[in-house]
């Protein structure tokens, strides 16, 4: 039986794009009504039905008034009615309306902390008339029994205590009800507005305790990350074994090494300046790049705050779902492969996600994108707790480019390594991974220093050393990204040449060209001879697959091209020399360079590579998970 203590459902968002969400154990299972003002959604055994005459806050050339005034106002109003048995818990709040703003041209806002409120049910004042926050909007909470329904007033005005500065300005948002089974406990939300982290099946939130030196059950209601202080989200996965013993323990529980199996960063959904990137280093050097300009931003928001100056990247998006953000491997991706994985439904791979371990090698990056897919499948899932493939909304898969490109822009931000204060100069670039058996979480003792095996053991990633070479400059970082083992990444050429001997080729086309045009060049008759890559050829051509990867053309370099993939807006950054792009017969992108040490390796590095996997290839990859 589920823990209904945990038990959170999203009634919706009351307006036109109206959104239910459940989550039981930290899962989350979504889907999307629009169209309408009144629905009705059916969790277990409770149905719930909602109603507003009205489907958009909006205030309009606001001027101050007192707040007995603004109580006079006409409401907006709302209903809820719980048509099932036993009591629930509901949580009112209000959430930024970006359509209305984005169709509101030329117009200037309100900020949340210049207005006042009360809610009203029936008769009786709620909530208010407190000031809202810029952070969290929560209105009122209460509970419903069975069978009973509260109706709702809500005014909203300008602070008498405003400027003139303030006054005619603009104000749009839409009310939000959220319903739990249980009481709702405070949640923390994040003063940088990072989104909040999304926990899939089976993960934990996690914090480092230093005294205990040991990941310990995160305390969600209080700062268990402050992304303006570079510690980024974490979350874990554990043994089946232990599993239900940490899901239920209390926060500030130990969970040590050996019970995890993988680990996790949340990287927020956000919007970056593009207009000072490429030759123009973010106002730095070509040496010393400067900090490139991020605002965390929601997923409701789909349209840069100014498309002039700002893009969103296309990493943010995965297929057609738009991502509140995503968790990828805090280390490139560990355990062991007894043979090549061909498919989703592989049992040769046993993956893990951990420091102090060699990083798995060696593989055809197609083998490598099906190990990562099958830590879903019937066989694996339980080993991690995840949903099986299909059976929610948690997608586990290997890194595309845009992905990876990401956690490398923003560890080049104020949230990442860049703003971290123990740093400056060279030292603000996440340093290498130098260790030359590949081990995880590795630090050099300088950022660009040449392979060492001492630095194997001494500088790993608890240490200041090892944590220099996360994206943070602390331990909540992600690692590896440079140096270690270089990292495949799903970035592929839009034409792959395959060659059958001296003078025949296949050119094997992906379904999508590079301006996502479905693609009517004739597909190939048949698979690359010994499927070198890994992927068949009908692989590419399945419309489903098309979210696996990232299309590129082979002169990229020369045009100016942003999408928030960290290739041509960093080319060469802290001179990075390792910049080959992809080309038809090397059509597979690779990332970050290797232990080597020297400026050709880096977070912004980038080569291009055959993807067939040998005896001697350095090639590992990175995790990925939509939840």
């Amino acid at each position: 039986m589920k823990d209904k203590k945990k038990g959170i459902i999203f009634f919706g968002i009351l307006s036109i794009a109206l959104v239910a969400l459940f989550t039981t154990s930290y899962a989350l299972f979504q889907k999307t009504v629009s169209g309408t003002k009144n629905f009705k959604l059916s969790v277990g055994t409770l149905d719930f039905e909602l109603e507003q005459e009205k489907n958009s806050i909006r205030l309009n050339n606001a001027f101050p008034m007192s707040d007995s005034y603004g109580k006079t106002l006409n409401p907006y109003t709302f209903s809820l009615h719980n048509t099932g048995d036993g009591t629930v818990y509901y949580r009112i709040s209000l959430e930024e309306d970006t359509e209305q703003k984005q169709a509101c041209s030329g117009c200037e806002f309100l900020s949340n902390t210049m207005l006042r409120y009360e809610l009203k049910e029936g008769e009786t004042a709620v909530g208010g008339p407190e000031l809202l926050s810029e952070v969290n909007n929560v209105l009122a909470t209460g509970s419903i029994e069975g069978g009973a329904t509260k109706n709702f007033e809500l005014r909203l005005w300008l602070k008498e205590e405003a400027t003139i500065e303030e006054e005619n300005k603009y104000y749009f948002s839409r009310i939000k009800i959220e319903g739990s089974i249980g009481e709702f406990s405070e949640e923390y939300v994040d003063p940088s507005g990072a989104s909040a982290p999304v926990l899939a099946t089976g993960m934990i939130p996690v914090t480092y305790d230093e005294g205990q030196e040991s990941w310990v059950k995160a305390d969600t209601s209080s700062a268990w990350y402050d992304y303006n202080n570079q510690m980024w989200a974490n979350a874990v996965t554990v043994t089946e074994a232990n599993r239900s013993t940490y899901m239920s323990a209390s926060a500030g529980t130990p969970i040590p090494m050996t019970d995890i199996n993988t680990m996790w960063v949340w990287i927020p959904r956000y919007e970056y300046q593009y207009t000072d990137l490429g030759d123009q280093y973010a106002g730095g050097t070509l040496a010393l790049p400067g900090e490139i300009k991020v605002n965390f931003i929601p997923a409701s928001q789909i349209s840069p705050s100014n498309p002039d100056v700002y893009k969103i990247p296309e990493g943010f998006t995965f297929g057609d779902e738009v991502l509140s953000g995503f968790w990828i491997g805090k280390f490139e991706t560990t355990g062991s492969m007894s043979a090549a994985c061909t498919d989703e439904n592989c049992t040769t791979a046993d993956l893990t996600i951990k420091p102090n371990l060699t990083a798995v090698t060696n593989q055809s990056i197609g083998s490598l994108f099906f190990s990562i897919r099958s830590m879903q499948n019937e066989a694996n899932a339980s080993k991690y707790g995840f949903d099986v493939i299909g059976s929610g909304t948690t997608n586990v898969h290997m890194a595309k480019s845009t992905e990876w490109g990401l956690v490398a822009m923003l560890s080049q931000s104020k949230y990442g390594k860049y703003g971290n204060p123990s740093y400056s100069g060279a030292d603000k670039e996440v340093a290498i991974n130098n260790c030359s058996n590949l081990i995880t979480g590795i630090g050099g003792e300088t950022v660009s220093a040449s392979e060492s095996t001492t630095t194997c053991t001494t500088n790993t990633y608890e240490t200041l050393k090892g944590q220099a070479a996360s994206t943070t400059g602390t331990i909540y970082g992600v690692y590896d990204m440079s140096g270690g083992a270089y990292e495949y990444v799903m970035g592929v050429h839009k034409d792959i040449k395959v060659s059958l001997g001296s003078s025949n080729n296949i050119l094997v086309t992906p379904l999508l060209n590079f301006d996502n045009q479905v693609n009517i060049i004739p597909l190939a008759p048949e698979p690359p001879v010994g499927n070198p890559y890994g992927f068949e050829a009908d692989w590419y051509t399945q419309k489903d697959n098309a979210k696996y990867y990232d299309l590129y053309k082979s002169d990229i370099l020369a045009t100016s091209y942003y999408s928030g993939d960290a290739i041509y807006e960093t080319n060469g950054w802290y001179r990075d020399k390792g910049v080959y792009f992809v080309t038809e017969t090397y059509p597979w992108l690779s990332r970050g360079g290797w232990y080597t040490g020297g400026y050709d390796k880096g977070i912004f590095m980038f080569y291009r590579a055959t993807g067939y996997g040998n005896g001697s290839d350095f090639h590992s990859a990175r995790c990925v998970m939509k939840s």
